[in-house]
């Protein structure tokens, strides 16, 4: 029997850290659901290059110059590894730039063809306007572990301001 006591229960894990993140992503008006694949045996750092270099194509896009000083697309990604660490795909929620410049259907159109362009797309994206939020945020709450890992946090923009 070990003299070491056992390390106190984090405030985020298990149902407190769903029950967190979904009372967090509930609070914005999320309109467009996105699951980007990558090519089999794709790192998570190559995947997260990639979708670094698409929301600053998208962000260009829907901002021109103003997205170098900051101005971005509202968004938050997941990334998540398959049941294998084999298949890095990313969740993502975001909301349709309000700058009139597309509509939410143009705007999935550009998502989704942005990131097939990219070398190590895969071929099974799904982008789409959301139906039920609410169902979004479940799911995506429900691939929450233990631990806020999965969150890319380089990737959620302006979610205070939505």
């Amino acid at each position: 029997m070990s003299n070491i006591a056992p390390s106190p229960p984090t405030p985020f894990s298990g149902k407190i850290l769903k029950s967190a993140s979904y009372q967090w992503l509930t609070a914005h008006s999320w309109d467009v659901w996105a699951t980007l694949t990558t090519k089999e045996y794709t790192t998570a750092i190559s995947a997260q290059d990639d979708l670094k270099h698409l929301w600053n194509l998208l962000d260009r896009q829907a901002y021109g110059n103003a997205s170098k000083k900051g101005k971005r697309i509202n968004r938050t990604c997941l990334i998540d590894l398959g049941a294998n660490n084999t298949n890095v795909h990313y969740h993502i929620l975001a909301l349709t730039p309000a700058n009139a410049k597309w509509t939410t259907d143009e705007f999935c159109h550009s998502l989704k063809d942005t990131w097939q362009k990219l070398h190590r797309a895969g071929d099974h994206n799904q982008v789409e306007p959301i139906s039920s939020a609410s169902g979004c945020v479940r799911y995506i709450c429900g691939k929450f572990k233990t631990n806020l890992d999965q969150l890319d946090l380089d990737r959620i923009k302006n979610a205070s301001r939505c």
